[in-house]
């Protein structure tokens, strides 16, 4: 099956990205030294704040070190962050930016005023668009959208082996339960025929081990969840029978003889019914292993887009996000491309970043309206359930 197939569904999930019009009138090709020299006590305060916060940070990363150096100490940290924003305040940006709150900014702003640079501009757009909530959210999502059509292409993460070790109880329920005895042969023969060592052998295993794991606590979950909700029925029912006791035992007080003299029918029928039950479930269950190819087919791109949409929500806890949802080469490029060139010919005015965070709740937020028209989320069970209907 084609891949662009199953993303073609998701493509409405991309957001349209509020416009970012450029404030510099020229382009400067090389960075812009920003004199240093504070006239407000506030302002000097600030650059403080700022540098002591980022050489507190555990995540900023200063210099290079060899495997034996010693860890920075604070100070050494907070020097290295200082001479770089003293020499470079656009590289600072660039480098610290994201680790920055936001009203670290205004330090930034400021200087800028006095000695407008071009880098420094740039830098506090991305920075205002990513501390915008409403504008940080547009981004990770166009974000992970460009990741998935970028996984899906490569073939890997989105493999059906990689897709159903990540969830083996709803591949099993949607997939695995329906393949025909030849197709687990070829499976089988296709994950053997990449073990060629002891290595990948006992790697296998132990692929398989947590896989089998994941699946039976999947399973208990699910299960867990279904006894939950009876349970909650049946104390409603009890509440609700309490009031009619008094008349039920008095019924079943006048009933019991009469049962005393057909038990052995009733027994006999009960036999009979419980031996057609059991008739009838293996013959369901033969029939749900025999699924018509359409209909395996259709469960298949179920199974498909909720590993989709499990990516795109955040869900995958083995993916590392940060990667995507940080990295600006992950932007949609032709969304912005056109926006951009869109306003260029409507308004002759520039807008500010800072005006984006009110118009991006106003707009339409197409990947939100596509998430508030979905069903509510079902268990795997339910999702297979639906075609036992259809037969």
């Amino acid at each position: 099956m084609d891949h662009e197939e199953h993303i073609a569904p998701f493509a409405s999930e991309a957001e349209r990205i509020p416009p970012v019009t450029e404030i510099c009138e020229k382009t400067k090709t090389a960075s812009l030294s920003i004199p240093m020299d504070e006239d407000s006590q506030s302002n000097t305060s600030l650059k403080d704040t700022l540098l002591d916060h980022l050489a507190n940070s555990k995540v900023a990363h200063f210099k290079s070190q060899q495997v034996e150096e010693p860890e920075l100490s604070f100070e050494q940290k907070r020097q290295i962050a200082e001479d770089i924003l003293i020499h470079n305040p656009g590289q600072f940006l660039s480098r610290f930016g994201q680790f920055l709150q936001s009203q670290h900014l205004d330090y930034f702003t400021e200087i800028n005023k006095r000695c407008e640079s071009y880098e420094v501009t740039f830098y506090l757009q991305q920075l205002r668009r990513f501390h915008c909530k409403t504008s940080n959210e547009v981004d990770v999502k166009n974000r992970r959208f460009e990741a998935l059509k970028k996984l899906v292409k490569e073939g890997i993460y989105f493999s059906e082996k990689e897709m159903k070790q990540r969830n083996p109880l709803l591949y099993q329920q949607l997939i695995g339960q329906y393949l025909t005895k030849k197709e687990v042969e070829d499976r089988n023969n296709e994950d053997r025929a990449d073990i060629n060592s002891w290595v990948n052998l006992l790697l296998a295993q132990i692929e398989r081990d947590q896989m089998l794991c994941l699946r039976e606590q999947q399973k208990d979950y699910e299960d867990g969840a279904i006894e939950e909700f009876d349970t909650s029925d049946e104390e409603q029912e009890e509440v609700e029978d309490d009031y009619d006791e008094e008349e039920e035992e008095e019924e079943e007080e006048d009933s019991k003889s009469e049962h005393r003299t057909e038990n052995g029918s009733c027994s006999a029928n009960e036999d009979q019914e419980k031996e057609n039950g059991r008739c009838l479930s293996s013959k369901n269950q033969k029939k749900r292993k025999q699924l018509p190819g359409k209909e395996k087919e259709l469960l298949r791109e179920e199974f498909v887009s909720n590993m989709y949409r499990s990516f795109l929500e955040g869900k995958d806890e083995d993916f590392d996000y940060s990667q995507v949802d940080l990295n600006p080469e992950y932007e949609c490029l032709a969304l912005r491309s056109q926006d951009e060139e869109e306003k260029y010919f409507d308004s002759e005015t520039p807008e500010f970043v800072a005006d984006e965070c009110g118009s991006g709740e106003e707009d339409d937020d197409e990947l939100d309206t596509y998430m508030k028209n979905l069903k509510p989320d079902s268990t795997p069970s339910d999702l297979a359930g639906k075609f036992n209907i259809m037969l």
